[in-house]
């Protein structure tokens, strides 16, 4: 049992430096960390669809969507 709250403690303090990063990120850019990279993805494909950069950066193409509809505004 030892291990498994080892692995947990552990997936917790992953979880919450992914947080604290991705919070960093958007006070320093104004930008989520999927909002990143989206554009990241736009730059590296020159004029990609959404499905092209849904595949990219492994979001759905729906969510790659809202996300280009939110960047535009």
């Amino acid at each position: 049992m030892k291990d498994y709250d080892d692995i947990l403690i552990a997936l917790r303090r992953i979880t919450r430096a992914i947080d604290l990063q991705s919070k960093r990120l958007e006070k320093d850019t104004g930008l989520t960390t999927s909002q990143l990279l989206v554009m990241e993805a736009i730059a590296k494909l020159g004029n990609p669809n959404p499905s092209a950069i849904a595949k990219e950066v492994v979001l759905s193409q729906a969510t790659v969507t809202s996300l280009l509809d939110r960047l535009a505004k």
